[in-house]
């Protein structure tokens, strides 16, 4: 076949037309290609952020079941009230709290140093309705500390403390009573948390400072329930900490001798056995 004529230019012509057609379509399918690569990377990388973001959300969630159900065993405190149901109808929230008016009503007379002006504004509260929380109890406890007014001090400082032993605030239990008793030897809390209390001082140490309280409940509340189990947490301070063994059997002999019957008994022969 010739190419010299007019009709083999043509046909030439024709020929490069279409391959250079043929590379503009190759061209835009590779650019159709990167792309369809590059959103599907998008999406790959978006699925992945996502499985990623439920997985971390579904563990979290499991193990705040796991840690709600074992909570007693491992030691942890659950807020149950942090579960309920704002609009169940034995729902109480914060505002319901029966100290928080007068809590706000005394902070801007405590900030203005009108301390005496927040105690007379507290007392009045008291004549209406008790004390209701730790917060109030503590804010009047300091208030009459900071103003030396030493017999309302000593006074509310029993109720105040049965409120820190019942919420098992150690430290602040503790030196509440330090402080009321230094100030008045006749300071006398309910039996319960003079026990607490007694406990708390032998932990730290203070071992004859909770034998003394220990006794404070013997004498104060002869009838009590917690007066064996006192005399026996004597008899164990006296032997394991004091090393006075021959007192720890004498004390473990009142409780022989005076409660018999009482459940505390096969503990009280156990420690006599090992004496």
């Amino acid at each position: 076949m010739a190419y010299g004529g007019p009709a083999g230019i043509g046909s030439i012509r024709a020929f490069m037309q279409g391959r250079c057609g043929m590379h503009k379509v190759s061209e835009e399918s590779k650019n159709k290609l990167r792309l369809l690569v590059f959103f599907l990377a998008l999406f790959v990388v978006a699925l992945f952020g996502f499985a990623k973001s439920f997985y971390t959300i579904v563990s979290y969630h499991l193990m705040g079941y796991v840690i709600l159900q074992y909570s007693e065993k491992i030691g942890y405190q659950v807020d149950y009230e942090d579960f309920q149901d704002p609009n169940a109808e034995d729902y109480e929230s914060e505002d319901a709290d029966p100290d928080a008016i007068v809590l706000s009503e005394v902070a801007p007379l405590i900030q203005d140093g009108k301390l005496d002006e927040a105690i007379s504004v507290i007392k009045k509260s008291i004549q209406q309705q008790p004390i209701w929380g730790v917060e109030l109890s503590e804010r009047y406890y300091n208030l009459l500390k900071m103003r030396k007014r030493k017999a309302e001090l000593v006074a509310h400082g029993v109720n105040h403390l049965d409120m820190l032993a019942e919420k098992n605030q150690k430290n602040k239990a503790v030196a509440v009573f330090s402080e009321c008793h230094k100030l008045d030897n006749d300071f006398l809390p309910p039996a319960d948390p003079l026990f607490k209390v007694a406990g708390w001082l032998n932990e730290t140490g203070k071992t004859k400072a909770a034998v003394a309280v220990y006794n404070l409940i013997v004498k104060s509340y002869p009838e009590n329930a917690l007066v064996p189990k006192a005399y026996f947490r004597v008899a164990q301070i006296f032997n394991d900490r004091l090393m006075n063994t021959d007192k720890a059997k004498k004390v473990l002999s009142v409780i022989k001798n005076k409660y018999p019957d009482h459940d505390i008994m096969p503990h009280v022969d156990n420690f006599l056995a090992r004496l």
